[in-house]
C-alpha cells in the first residue's frame, strides 16, 4: 500500500475515547478505518453509507458510523493534509442544532 497522503491527527483524548468503546470490534472497526480509508480517500463517501458530510451547522465535517450506537467525526485540512478527529462515542449530543454550537460527548 503507498504511503498516505494525509496524516490522521488524534489527541490522548480520542486514543481513550477509542479504548472506550465496549466491544473490541468496534475499536478494530475505527482503527481500520482511520488507517486504511482516512489517511487515503477521507472525502470519497463508502458504498456501504457508513461515510457522510455534514450539511448546515456542521457543514466542514465527517461523520463515520461506526455501528448504530456511535460514531466518529472529523474534518480535513486540506492545506495541511490531515485528517483532525474531533469525536468518537455515542452519536453526539448536537444541543439544539443551533449555529456554533459544538460537538459535545
Amino acid at each position: 500500500m503507498p504511503d498516505p497522503p494525509y496524516e490522521v491527527k488524534l489527541e490522548e483524548k480520542h486514543w481513550a475515547q477509542i479504548a472506550a468503546l465496549p466491544r473490541e470490534s468496534q475499536q478494530d472497526r475505527v482503527t481500520a478505518f482511520l488507517m486504511r480509508y482516512a489517511s487515503h480517500t477521507p472525502r470519497l463517501r463508502m458504498a456501504n453509507g457508513d461515510l457522510k458530510e455534514l450539511k448546515g451547522a456542521y457543514a466542514g465535517y465527517w461523520q463515520y458510523d461506526i455501528d448504530r450506537q456511535y460514531r466518529l467525526i472529523y474534518r480535513i485540512d486540506e492545506e495541511r493534509k490531515q485528517v483532525l478527529v474531533e469525536y468518537i462515542g455515542n452519536h453526539p449530543d448536537w444541543g439544539s442544532g443551533g449555529k456554533g454550537r459544538r460537538i459535545r460527548s
